[in-house]
């Protein structure tokens, strides 16, 4: 586990436990898959960023760190940018940096 990783797990449990990590696995929409990769691709390979689904796989929101570790606020960023643009459905963080937290499919079109 990176350290980046686990310096995330920590954040989240320190604002408000595991819950608003992912967990399982999810549906996601073809919207958000695109997003999703949208994200890895402004992410880079040496940069650090969260990305927040909603728990139904419609919406999502991102947080971009640069090289520096993200801080609480980035998570936050994320989850309140995913809750906002999926109408205040409850948000999961997917992905760690490019490290997804959950299974996930893609719906069809």
């Amino acid at each position: 586990m990176t350290r980046q990783v686990l310096a995330s797990l920590l954040l989240a449990i320190s604002l408000g436990g595991c819950a608003m990590l992912g967990m399982g696995s999810i549906e996601l929409s073809p919207s958000t898959a695109a997003a999703y990769d949208n994200y890895l691709g402004q992410l880079g390979p040496d940069n650090h960023g969260y990305f927040a689904v909603a728990e139904d796989g419609s919406g999502y929101g991102f947080t971009l760190c640069g090289a520096d570790a993200c801080d609480a606020d980035a998570l936050k960023t994320a989850l309140n940018g995913c809750k906002t643009g999926s109408e205040g459905k409850e948000c999961r963080i997917f992905a760690i940096d490019r490290e997804p937290q959950m299974d996930h499919t893609v719906a069809a079109q």
